[in-house]
């Protein structure tokens, strides 16, 4: 989840509680006003606690609801000098190394984004395919982005 759009929907939901104030302001309902007031103040205490807990609960129901029929199989990946091919029990994917937008990097994982649109998820469990992700790299020159302490 990216922290600007959490920020977005903080200062949204400040901006109704200020909007609540104003309104109660200017009609001149005091319990308007103080509803806006307690709005505005819950939302500066517990907001981005309220936040974080919403879009992670979001994001996990899409991710089960996405992948909740694919199969758990072990793939294998073979990188060559242009293309990146994937096979399992029921598909085989090769892809252009020089389609490759990214290289997403966090501590258990890489994720190669492909500008067809999807996304190679490769786990760092052999230090060979380590190697050979980060030779092609630098090889290719491609985008890198390292965040191995994110966390879910």
């Amino acid at each position: 989840m990216k922290k600007k759009s959490r920020r977005n929907s903080f200062l949204y939901l400040l901006a109704i509680g200020a909007f609540v104030v104003f309104v109660g302001y200017l009609e001149e309902k005091n319990v308007l006003f103080y509803y806006g007031i307690a709005w505005f103040v819950l939302i500066l205490c517990f907001g981005n606690l309220y936040l974080k807990w919403f879009h992670k609960k979001h994001y996990t129901k899409h991710v089960k609801n996405t992948v909740h029929d694919m199969r758990d199989d072990d793939a294998k990946i073979a990188i060559g000098e242009e293309h990146i091919r994937t096979m399992n029990s029921s598909i085989d994917i090769t892809a252009k190394i020089a389609d490759i937008k990214a290289v997403n990097e966090i501590r258990d994982q890489y994720f190669i984004k492909l500008s067809s649109g999807p996304v190679l998820i490769i786990p760092k469990k052999s230090a060979a395919l380590n190697a050979e992700i980060e030779a092609m790299i630098r090889r290719f020159n491609l985008a890198h982005v390292k965040q191995l302490d994110w966390k879910w």
